[in-house]
Protein backbone atom coordinates (compact mmCIF):
# COMPACT_ATOMS: atom_id res chain seq x y z
CA UNK A 1 0.00 0.00 0.00
CA UNK A 2 3.01 2.37 0.64
CA UNK A 3 4.63 2.18 -2.62
CA UNK A 4 1.39 2.26 -4.25
CA UNK A 5 0.95 6.15 -2.31
CA UNK A 6 4.66 6.57 -3.28
CA UNK A 7 4.20 5.67 -7.20
CA UNK A 8 1.08 8.15 -6.74
CA UNK A 9 3.10 11.20 -5.17
CA UNK A 10 6.01 10.89 -7.76
CA UNK A 11 3.15 10.45 -10.80
CA UNK A 12 1.74 13.59 -9.46
CA UNK A 13 5.67 15.68 -8.92
CA UNK A 14 6.38 14.44 -12.93
CA UNK A 15 2.81 15.68 -13.57
CA UNK A 16 3.75 19.26 -11.82
CA UNK A 17 6.82 19.47 -12.92
CA UNK A 18 5.71 19.13 -16.69
CA UNK A 19 2.93 21.51 -16.85
CA UNK A 20 5.57 24.17 -14.98
CA UNK A 21 7.62 23.56 -17.80
CA UNK A 22 5.18 24.01 -20.46
CA UNK A 23 3.82 27.25 -18.76
CA UNK A 24 7.39 28.45 -18.74
CA UNK A 25 8.12 27.57 -22.06
CA UNK A 26 5.08 28.76 -23.77
CA UNK A 27 5.28 32.49 -21.90
CA UNK A 28 9.20 32.54 -23.01
CA UNK A 29 8.06 31.34 -26.31
CA UNK A 30 5.10 34.24 -26.26
CA UNK A 31 7.18 36.69 -25.19
CA UNK A 32 9.98 36.42 -27.20
CA UNK A 33 7.93 36.42 -30.50
CA UNK A 34 6.06 39.69 -29.13
CA UNK A 35 9.23 41.47 -28.48
CA UNK A 36 11.00 40.07 -31.68
CA UNK A 37 7.98 41.44 -33.75
CA UNK A 38 7.72 44.65 -32.23
CA UNK A 39 11.15 45.30 -32.97
CA UNK A 40 10.86 44.40 -36.54
CA UNK A 41 7.60 45.84 -37.44
CA UNK A 42 7.14 48.65 -34.24
CA UNK A 43 3.39 48.50 -34.16
CA UNK A 44 1.84 47.64 -31.32
CA UNK A 45 -1.34 46.45 -32.34
CA UNK A 46 -0.28 44.62 -35.32
CA UNK A 47 2.17 42.59 -33.18
CA UNK A 48 -0.15 41.35 -30.38
CA UNK A 49 -2.50 40.21 -32.95
CA UNK A 50 0.31 38.28 -35.13
CA UNK A 51 1.39 36.87 -32.04
CA UNK A 52 -2.26 35.64 -30.73
CA UNK A 53 -2.65 34.38 -34.02
CA UNK A 54 0.76 31.94 -34.03
CA UNK A 55 0.20 30.78 -30.59
CA UNK A 56 -3.47 29.80 -31.36
CA UNK A 57 -2.11 27.92 -34.50
CA UNK A 58 0.78 26.16 -31.96
CA UNK A 59 -1.37 25.14 -29.77
CA UNK A 60 -4.13 23.34 -32.77
CA UNK A 61 -0.72 21.97 -34.17
CA UNK A 62 0.10 20.54 -31.05
CA UNK A 63 -2.82 19.15 -30.03
CA UNK A 64 -3.31 17.97 -33.22
CA UNK A 65 0.12 15.86 -32.96
CA UNK A 66 -0.72 14.68 -29.60
CA UNK A 67 -4.03 13.14 -31.20
CA UNK A 68 -2.14 11.42 -33.85
CA UNK A 69 0.65 9.88 -31.78
CA UNK A 70 -2.34 8.86 -28.97
CA UNK A 71 -4.21 6.98 -31.74
CA UNK A 72 -1.08 4.97 -33.02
Amino acid sequence: MLKRKEKRKKKLKEKYKAIKKTFVYRTLGLLSGFIIGYMVFKNWEGVTFVTIITEIVHTLIYYTLEKIYEGK
